[in-house]
């Protein structure tokens, strides 16, 4: 079991109240694994855009009045917007101890968050986008990167809480990821740990024994349980219910169905590694 080669964390700020709990948990994830957190703001072009037409209005507190948006006003609002985030942003990697960058752009954020996406990077968003809170289902941004993803993607619940616990699904003992990741969150909080194996091929039947002894080496104890693929599901489920962070390669789920019901389904924020 190798380190994981992840390099840098990346998250998209807005600066609204479940993206601060975002940057914090992002930082706090940089910091157990010694790499550097990147926060990006990204101006909405959409948005932009629509600024100065009459249909489009705001509302102004003081007069109780009805006003145009004008793209000047609008402009001035992002600007502010995107300060306040990097000052979250900031408080949250001092805190957590970990170096960071902040950068805002202007496009369409799925884009935007893609393209500033580089290999080795451990991308952090919403499962519904900071803005709709506790809103069902998934997102536009969750369900453009888990089409064209990253190498490890963070999807976080409306509201992000303490990871607590990890559980992990190691389909392969042998050069694992999923598992050096959870391994190395782990050994610097002493969470418990929880492994899955499926059993059966192409799984060997010593699987558990080794994955015990590897973590042993590294002064990591955990429950390991080897369980027949039919009941992973189940499984996955039921971990994904609690408040711990879930970690699995995003190719151990069937069918993107499945997948996105087991999203939807999590109190806790779920790893999904390519």
């Amino acid at each position: 079991m190798s380190a994981p080669p992840i390099r840098r964390v990346l998250v998209a700020v807005d600066a609204s109240e479940p993206s601060g709990a975002a940057a914090e948990m992002a930082a706090e994830v940089a910091a157990l694994l010694e790499v550097a957190l990147a926060g990006l703001f990204v101006e909405d072009l959409k948005l932009l855009e629509l600024a100065g037409r009459p249909l489009v209005r705001r509302y102004d507190p003081l007069s109780a009045a009805s006003l145009s948006l004008e793209r000047p006003v609008l402009e001035r609002t992002l600007r502010a917007q995107a300060e306040r985030a990097r000052r979250q942003l900031a408080a949250a990697a001092g805190r957590a101890g970990a170096a960071w960058s902040f950068r805002s752009v202007r496009g369409a954020v799925e884009r935007e968050i893609l393209a500033a996406a580089r290999p080795g990077d451990l991308v952090v968003v919403g499962r519904v986008g900071w803005a709709r809170g506790s809103g069902a289902g998934l997102g536009r941004t969750v369900h453009a990167l888990l089409h064209d993803s990253p190498e490890a993607l963070l999807v976080l619940p409306p509201k992000p809480v303490p990871i607590g616990a990890v559980t992990v699904l190691c389909e392969e003992v042998e050069g694992s990821l999923a598992l050096a990741l959870a391994a190395a969150l782990v050994a610097g909080r002493r969470w418990p740990l929880r492994v899955l194996l499926p059993s059966g091929p192409p799984t060997p039947a010593a699987a558990e024994e080794r994955v015990t002894r590897e973590l042993r080496a590294r002064g990591l104890e955990a429950e390991v349980r080897q369980l027949p693929r039919a009941a992973l599901s189940r499984e996955l489920a039921r971990s994904g219910g609690a408040h711990g962070l879930l970690v699995l390669r995003r190719d151990a789920i069937a069918t993107p169905g499945e997948l996105h019901a087991l999203l939807e389904g999590c109190a806790g924020p779920v790893l999904l590694i390519a």
